[in-house]
């Protein structure tokens, strides 16, 4: 270095306010060099993920380091590690099946002695038909369909209930006092009433003036 150089740095340095000026300087561009390198190994990614259902979820990862994988977002198992709408059907079936065996598991004395109280409680029904007078002389037809249900001892358990109708309202009210004026029925069969509480019936109320 020169004599001049010298010089001028000697009287660079014997100032206290430029050489201050000169350090504060110098530190901001080395903190700017500093942040502008650091943001160069910093990414942010959106990441979309969708599901088999098209929902959409967004997930704001950080990736410290341009190398580094994300981890595979992993999809929740029924405890079965099945499809819930599978799972249904396959309760649905072993109620089937359930269903099947207790109808199998019955004694043929026991399923004719229940189509013979059937039949008898259908035919006091309809022999004990309500057919009121008034829709008579109005000349007033249709037929009711009905459901209701008898505990072993033949008691009606609560009102019948429509389930198809007729347009008269008349001879709907009527269909369902014909359940209640053709009783009392008679108890279960033995038979009948060890294997069951209760049976509901699903019987239509003809209502024609031919009979």
């Amino acid at each position: 270095m020169s004599n001049k150089g010298q010089k001028k740095i000697l009287k660079f340095l014997s100032n206290p306010d430029k050489c201050l000026k000169f350090t504060l300087l110098l530190s901001v561009v080395i903190h700017l060099a500093f942040i502008v390198e650091f943001r160069r190994n910093r990414e942010v990614n959106q990441i979309i993920l969708k599901s088999r259902k098209s929902d959409v979820t967004l997930i704001n990862v950080i990736v410290l380091e341009k190398w580094e994988k994300l981890k595979p977002v992993e999809r929740k198992k029924s405890p079965a590690g099945e499809i819930p709408h599978l799972l249904d059907k396959k309760k649905k079936i072993k109620i089937q099946r359930k269903k099947q065996e207790v109808k199998e598991s019955l004694s043929q004395e026991v399923i004719d002695a229940k189509e013979n109280y059937m039949t008898k409680v259908l035919r006091q029904i309809h022999s004990r038909k309500y057919y009121p007078s008034i829709a008579r002389r109005m000349r007033l037809e249709g037929n009711v369909k009905l459901k209701f249900t008898l505990d072993k001892s033949g008691s009606l358990m609560g009102a019948a209930f429509i389930l198809e109708g007729c347009k008269h309202k008349i001879l709907n009210n009527a269909g369902q006092a014909t359940i209640v004026r053709a009783g009392p029925y008679p108890p279960f069969p033995p038979d009948v009433a060890s294997v069951k509480e209760k049976m509901t019936f699903i019987v239509t109320v003809e209502y024609s003036l031919k009979y």
